[in-house]
């Protein structure tokens, strides 16, 4: 049985929400009109995985939000294509999103891109001219790199001479915090970093099956039980995940431990913020300081 304050918590959310976009995700359309629209050339979606996960050789999981194989819907020769490293080849994407700016998001995406390659190179080739093309772009709330502009394309450099060098990687990084319509292009994209983040924002005419999708899932309700289900089948198993961890460690203060695990996996895993998961969890007020503290504590001493 679903509780109101799940349910509640299902109508609040937005694409920007890590758990949202991957209802979103789940849409071949969707994943073309969002990448179409930020490399601002269209593409073809032939194949999407939501809330993919890698394994690489060190067992570290790498999760991507949204997951897709792609190729254009018209070829034009490279040199035409400035802004878009979508050639006949085609390109892996990685679609990220991303609410809270707490942590080193560049390296992030290195590290997902890195495990793009490995795991999408056949084995046994031979040539790395035939290693996949990789893009990622990542959506956030907030101004990355806080110069004031909504949306970087990132290049590599030869600084002594300003000349783009190409290595098969591509970067876009696009935000909702800042509002640039000073082009066409830039102002569709900021009608879909409000639809990423405003309840309220349809653009049915630019989107039709982005806002679909979204209407979908806040305002139907088979729509919002689907979101809802999704939320505590992730409490539920950040909650088998505590009790696990706390098991393993054998301490006599196991309970306080599984509830600081349950915790941290929330936080991890649905992007909750520590108030937010302590509410998930029905933790009682008089008890919220102490693992405010513990959770910190933990934290400092986890490297």
């Amino acid at each position: 049985m679903i509780s109101n304050k799940i349910i509640a918590q299902a109508k609040e959310l937005n694409p920007i929400d890590d758990i949202f976009f991957t209802k979103m995700g789940e849409s071949k359309e969707v994943c073309e009109e969002i990448i179409s629209t930020i490399l601002q050339f269209p593409v073809k979606v032939l194949r999407v995985v939501p809330q993919n996960t890698i394994a690489n050789i060190q067992g570290r999981g790498v999760r991507l939000d949204a997951f897709a194989d792609v190729e254009p819907v018209i070829y034009v020769k490279a040199e035409l294509l400035e802004d878009c490293p979508i050639g006949k080849e085609g390109a892996k994407v990685d679609i990220e999103v991303q609410k809270d700016d707490n942590d080193d998001h560049q390296k992030r995406v290195l590290f997902n891109a890195a495990a793009i390659i490995m795991n999408e190179t056949p084995k046994g080739t031979q040539k790395f001219q035939n290693v996949s093309d990789v893009v990622v772009i990542f959506i956030s709330k907030f101004d990355i790199f806080k110069e004031g502009r909504m949306y970087y394309k990132i290049n590599r450099v030869i600084e002594s001479s300003g000349t783009v060098v190409y290595n098969g990687m591509s970067e876009y990084y696009v935000n909702a915090a800042v509002k640039d319509r000073s082009t066409e292009n830039m102002a569709k994209i900021a009608d879909l970093m409000e639809l990423f983040v405003e309840s309220d924002k349809y653009y049915y005419e630019k989107f039709p099956k982005t806002s679909e999708r979204k209407n979908q899932f806040k305002n139907t309700e088979e729509g919002v039980m689907a979101m809802s289900n999704k939320i505590q089948n992730l409490l539920d198993e950040s909650e088998e995940k505590g009790r696990r961890e706390g098991r393993q460690e054998g301490r006599r203060e196991g309970r306080q431990e599984t509830i600081i695990a349950s915790i941290k996996n929330l936080m991890s895993n649905l992007k909750l913020t520590l108030e937010q998961a302590m509410d998930a969890l029905d933790i009682p007020q008089a008890d919220r300081a102490t693992y405010a503290g513990l959770v910190g504590r933990k934290n400092e001493t986890a490297y």
